[in-house]
């Protein structure tokens, strides 16, 4: 059940330039509340760029991101961004252990102690959480930023790659 039943964003005409090619233009869509668009295409076609400028990371060289002023609000512990960006790149920090990790995330977004346990058990990271990241598998690592997601509680999440690394 979503936090924002009603949230409708709408992404107009996007264009992106690099240097004298143009990567794509025209892009339109909306999403409502519960619905998801997967990118798909070929390396190099620039499907984490465009994810890059939705999140707000790169600038738009032509055309208007709309995010639902619903989510857009300051709603969960002063967290300003209605959306959590996970690259195709965990950044889990080598020394920490998966528990040390996820308290370290838990903590940035004000999540409970009972929350934590909760992305802990819905990613399956029980058996390794005392394990340093350095050490675990593709697949672990991928789980472990996951997780981060259940943490920071956005109404809006975008994810490049996210099943890179991940078994069925």
């Amino acid at each position: 059940m979503s936090l924002f039943p009603n949230a409708r964003h709408s992404f107009t005409d996007i264009a992106c330039r690099k240097g004298d090619l143009l990567l794509y233009s025209g892009v339109s869509f909306e999403l409502h509340s519960g619905e998801m668009v997967w990118l798909k295409g070929a390396n190099g076609v620039g499907k984490s760029t465009l994810m890059r400028q939705l999140a707000g990371l790169l600038a738009l060289d032509w055309g208007q991101v709309a995010w639902d002023q619903s989510v857009s609000q300051d709603v969960f512990q002063g967290e300003e961004a209605p959306l959590h960006y996970l690259g195709h790149d965990n950044a889990l920090d080598a020394e920490l252990t998966v528990k040390q990790s996820l308290n370290f995330w838990a903590d940035l977004h004000g999540a409970s102690q009972e929350r934590r346990a909760v992305a802990t058990e819905a990613l399956r990271l029980e058996s390794f959480e005392n394990t340093p990241c350095q050490f675990l598998s593709s697949g672990q690592k991928r789980r472990t930023a996951l997780a981060r997601l259940l943490l920071s509680r956005k109404a809006v999440w975008l994810l490049d790659e996210p099943f890179v690394g991940l078994d069925q």
